[in-house]
């Protein structure tokens, strides 16, 4: 998946315990008919059978042991609330959309922050605003994330314009889509994924909800966390260990600086082969005897490939990281093309000087002749591999994408 996430352009993120905290507050009761601690009561046992975080913090709120057997025929409504008979009473708890379902008459809330309104017996009682705070350096993270190349960010909850909108422009995230039902988050990546430029830029989805799981498996990589409900654990491709978000940036880094260094390996593997391929038939041609033994050629490959495992530690340019790069054959034979027969040459001079200066022009000579190219070959490969890693910090092989 490191390709995959180096690749990324869109990072899309559910809000509630991705981008804030998920630890939410009653922070007051608002436009109340009822006392404050009698609207919490009501509020904190009607939604007793639910594990959401805005649930618990009701509970919290109302301080007190709740009673479960004052309440029956609970119906929870998907996206919208609870609807449950408390003390025989009708309470209807939830967003705006459950009132408007209900037919309820409620009062716009001022304050930013999460709405829970309350209905007894299908009049309005007032409603409760809710906290819950942003992740420490999530700002932080979309900016690093811009700065490494991302295109757009998007934030998606099922939470009201106005709080979705607040959080958007806190964080500096691009767009924004708010008072979604469960399976809108799913149409939404799927609206996201038909606008990308190519198959080959990546959209990922940051989530760690139950409502979550299935925008994981629809994005190109799922990222959760570790604390995460099982089912968002089981459909993301990768789970963060960490709570902080500036671990995202580090994976598209890190993506960027793999797809780099294996391109490194590929490009001087088959620029190398394919000059030894040319110095091979010359010498073949002209030469009376094997210009090298096959133990000769095993033991270079293999001093040779133990050179190349200095590659992955190689730091790249910064200018290499600043936008995702594409998987490109043509640019891998433009460089075997152009860089291998340069090897050839240094080739060619030592049969030259070894054939002429060292007069190895015999059967009775080979093994200095061979012994001469074997030194200049590990010399000429490990020289080559100094150069490469240097082109990439040359303007011109950077224009011309060599």
């Amino acid at each position: 998946y490191l390709e995959t996430l180096a690749g990324t352009k869109y990072v899309v993120f559910d809000k509630t315990g991705t981008m804030t905290q998920g630890v939410f507050e009653v922070t007051g009761v608002h436009h109340n008919t009822l006392p404050m601690d009698e609207i919490l009561e009501y509020a904190a046992l009607a939604e007793s059978f639910s594990s959401h975080p805005i649930s618990r913090s009701l509970q919290k709120a109302y301080g007190k042991a709740i009673d479960q057997s004052r309440v029956t025929d609970v119906q929870e409504v998907s996206g919208k609330g609870v609807i449950a008979k408390v003390d025989g009473r009708t309470v209807a708890a939830g967003n705006a959309k459950l009132m408007e379902m209900k037919g309820i008459s409620y009062q716009e809330c001022h304050s930013v922050g999460t709405i829970v309104h309350l209905a007894v017996d299908g009049e309005y009682v007032g409603h409760i605003l809710i906290a819950d705070l942003l992740k420490p350096h999530a700002e932080e993270a979309i900016r690093a994330l811009k700065a490494a190349g991302i295109r757009k960010t998007v934030l998606l909850t099922g939470d009201a314009k106005r709080v979705a909108d607040k959080v958007a422009v806190d964080l500096g995230i691009d767009e924004v889509y708010s008072e979604l039902l469960p399976g809108d988050k799913v149409t939404m990546v799927e609206k996201l994924l038909s606008q990308k430029a190519g198959e080959k830029e990546k959209l990922a989805f940051v989530g760690d909800g139950i409502n979550d799981a299935a925008a994981l498996r629809q994005s190109d990589i799922g990222i959760s966390v570790d604390s995460a409900v099982d089912i968002a654990k089981e459909s993301a491709d990768i789970i963060l260990l960490e709570k902080d978000l500036m671990v995202l940036e580090d994976g598209v880094l890190e993506g960027r600086k793999t797809f780099g260094n294996i391109t490194k390996y590929i490009k001087m593997t088959a620029s190398s082969n394919f000059g030894n391929m040319f110095s091979v038939m010359a010498a073949s041609a002209f030469l009376p005897f094997l210009p090298m033994l096959p133990i000769h050629l095993l033991i270079q490959n293999l001093l040779y490939d133990i050179s190349q495992t200095t590659i992955p530690f190689d730091r790249m340019d910064a200018d290499y990281l600043r936008k995702p790069r594409k998987w490109d054959a043509s640019d891998i034979s433009r460089f075997m093309i152009f860089i291998g027969p340069i090897s050839s040459i240094f080739d060619i001079v030592t049969y030259l000087v070894m054939w002429y200066v060292f007069s190895c022009n015999s059967v009775e000579h080979q093994t200095l002749f061979q012994s001469g190219w074997f030194i200049e070959g590990l010399l000429s490969e490990s020289q080559q591999n100094i150069l490469f890693i240097e082109y990439q910090r040359v303007k011109y092989f950077k224009e011309c994408n060599c």
